[in-house]
């Protein structure tokens, strides 16, 4: 097929739609920061961060190798921030030197062990379990990224983890200047407050991710753009962001609405028609060859 027959190539399918207004500065599917964690959080982390650091220059614990112990499980943490901070502003990182060297990092890292049953070292193996779970969790997220924008999430988040299931009294011992308590409670606050950012990230993307209960639009779909009955009028002019799922692939791109059917269809559904602002020669030509197929298919139907 030519490129000039490409263009103006159309067809109508059955499929799966997800349209989302494009209001944030042409970013698609973008929550921003401010709306996943609270400024007097920021200031939480900041103090956390900065106890942390002073505790690890304690010469003690220097010594006897409890610093080291902790900056590895604080070292692990920080891998979740760097990556849910990257996946927040929407940047792609799985292939940066970056990305591999901090994945070589946490590879190396060794979860605390002890011949004692202590409730303190099932505690830290807690601590080091969940943050763990997060990074299987985050890093799937991040490699399978589609055109390096749109993140999905697949898993319910589970409740913050809480001392209070290992040692009741570790808030009260780190109030009274226990280096040991003070250590494990900065890292369980920091710990929490990037849990709950991200339980709240994935709570923004539910309806993008959960590609299964897509609606299904019977859309007159080309290269160039694409036509469909919605309930809701748009506006000559409204920009969105739009996937679809042409069987097990997605396909990303923005869009335009350039007309609006002016009588509604029966059911009170207007004919909006988009074209394509934005979209990749891979994914228009994905496009053009799902169609091409589609077409053949019918054809082949109607003999």
């Amino acid at each position: 097929m030519n490129n000039e027959k490409r263009a103006y190539f159309r067809f109508d399918v059955s499929i799966s739609v997800y349209l989302e207004p494009s209001l944030t500065q042409q970013k698609c599917f973008h929550v921003s920061k401010e709306q996943l964690i609270k400024s007097h959080e920021y200031h939480e982390i900041a103090d956390d961060n900065a106890l942390l650091k002073a505790l690890f220059k304690d010469e003690v614990h220097i010594e006897n190798g409890a610093v080291a112990l902790f900056d590895g499980i604080n070292q692990k943490l920080e891998f979740v921030v760097w990556l849910l901070d990257s996946i927040v502003q929407g940047e792609d990182i799985s292939l940066t030197d970056e990305y591999r060297q901090k994945l070589l990092v946490n590879q190396i890292l060794i979860m605390p062990s002890s011949d004692s049953n202590s409730k303190i070292m099932a505690l830290l193996q807690g601590l080091y379990r969940r943050i763990d779970e997060i990074l299987l969790e985050l890093l799937p997220v991040v490699e399978g990224k589609l055109h390096g924008k749109v993140f999905m999430y697949h898993q319910a988040s589970p409740p913050v983890f809480k001392l209070s299931n290992y040692v009741g009294n570790l808030p009260t011992l780190a109030e009274q200047g226990n280096w040991l308590a003070k250590v494990i409670v900065c890292l369980t606050d920091k710990l929490n407050h990037y849990e709950r950012m991200f339980s709240k990230l994935k709570d923004a993307y539910q309806s993008l991710s959960d590609t299964q209960h897509w609606p299904i639009y019977s859309v007159n779909l080309a290269e160039a753009g694409f036509a469909l009955f919605l309930k809701d009028k748009l506006a000559v002019g409204d920009e969105f962001c739009v996937m679809f799922l042409l069987e097990e692939d997605f396909i990303f791109a923005q869009a335009e609405c350039v007309s609006v059917g002016a009588q509604p269809t029966a059911q009170g559904k207007h004919r909006t028609a988009f074209k394509f602002n934005k979209i990749s020669p891979e994914d228009a030509a994905h496009i053009v060859r799902y169609l091409t197929r589609k077409s053949l298919e019918q054809r082949e139907l109607g003999r």
